[in-house]
C-alpha cells in the first residue's frame, strides 16, 4: 500500500515537472499554451486540481482552471513570501 502511494504520488509531481520543464525551455511562452498544456495535464491527473502560473519573481499571476481561483489572480500570491511553498520554489 505504501509503495502504490508512493508511486501515486510520484506520478503526479512527474507531470508537474514536465509542464515546469516547458516552461524553463520556453520562458517567453505565452498564457495560451500554459493553459493548453495544463489543461492535458489536468484531463490526465484528475487528483491535482489546480495549477498556478508564476512570473520570473515567483508572483502567481494566473490559475488555470480560472473557475474557482478568482481570488488568486484578483490578490496574486509570492511563492517566495508563502512559508508553505517558499521551500519548493
Amino acid at each position: 500500500c505504501k509503495t502504490r502511494l508512493e508511486n501515486f504520488i510520484a506520478s503526479r509531481l512527474n507531470a508537474i515537472d514536465a509542464l515546469a520543464s516547458l516552461l524553463v525551455l520556453h520562458p517567453d511562452a505565452h498564457l495560451a499554451e500554459f493553459e493548453h498544456f495544463a489543461s492535458l495535464l489536468l484531463l490526465s491527473n484528475p487528483p491535482i486540481r489546480a495549477l498556478p502560473y508564476a512570473d520570473p519573481d515567483s508572483r502567481v499571476t494566473y490559475v488555470y482552471p480560472p473557475n474557482g481561483n478568482d481570488v488568486t489572480i484578483q490578490k496574486p500570491l509570492s511563492l517566495l513570501a508563502d512559508p508553505k511553498r517558499a521551500p519548493f520554489v
